[in-house]
């Protein structure tokens, strides 16, 4: 598995799965000896130059003088400190993979797993939320692919993580609908000659460049407001600022 976001539009990023294919070792390194060759056990000097990675998914086309799915991986050198009052800065070299027989529900997301063995319980550091357990079951195609490690509490499912996110939901919407109906009545005036209601359309851009277009508008409004894509139930694509 990749441990560092390297290529994301080669989906060559962190929770990256394949299988390693070709090891080419650093040019320093001693001719292997016959023996080791026999045994597939070999000590290496110095971190290989680069190895090949088939992953199991790839978008981009073949790479030159490789096969589908292949990409080339260098060893990273990544400095961290420890101690304090001196601090020590420690260089570290070496390849951004490690062995995929298990891994979070964070580097999980986006993949489509043959099949899965889940662990919904909550670790020594963090605790688990049905965000968490919902990436985690929907990373096959399907029960029969997707097996439980151990029971959980039901309460996980049934219980609603934040009564606060509730009441601002339902808040928002009766908002939502309020002002659409009174966009629909007429009922907002033009401000200096300006249309009294300005339409967003969501994008998946940025929000930074998608509200610069708006700059104008934006300068002359009493109220703006910002109703964001995600919220659930959310009746509307379009959605109308009051200005």
């Amino acid at each position: 598995m990749v441990t560092e976001n390297l290529t994301t539009s080669a989906n060559l990023a962190n929770g990256s799965r394949g299988t390693i294919t070709d090891i080419i070792l650093d040019p320093q390194e001693l001719a292997l000896k016959s023996s080791d060759a026999q045994s597939g056990l070999v000590y290496l000097q110095y971190p290989p130059l680069f190895v090949i990675l088939k992953l199991d998914f790839m978008e981009l086309r073949a790479l030159s003088n490789l096969q589908d799915h292949e990409v080339p991986l260098v060893p990273l050198k990544r400095n961290f400190y420890v101690g304090s009052k001196p601090r020590t800065r420690i260089s570290r070299r070496q390849l951004p993979l490690t062995v995929a027989y298990a891994f979070t529900n964070f580097c999980s997301q986006g993949q489509t797993i043959d099949h899965v063995l889940v662990n919904i319980r909550k670790t020594a550091n963090f605790g688990l939320t049905p965000f968490n357990a919902y990436v985690a079951l929907s990373r096959s195609r399907g029960r029969d692919t997707i097996h439980l490690l151990r029971d959980f509490d039901n309460a996980l499912f049934t219980t609603h993580p934040s009564e606060d996110l509730r009441e601002e939901d339902a808040r928002l919407t009766r908002l939502a609908e309020t002002t659409l109906i009174d966009y629909k009545l007429g009922r907002y005036r033009p401000i200096s000659g300006k249309s009294a209601c300005m339409s967003l359309y969501h994008t998946n851009a940025s929000i930074s460049r998608t509200i610069r277009v708006h700059v104008a508008q934006i300068k002359i409004a009493h109220i703006f407001c910002i109703f964001l894509s995600f919220l659930p139930r959310f009746p509307f694509h379009v959605r109308h600022v009051s200005l």
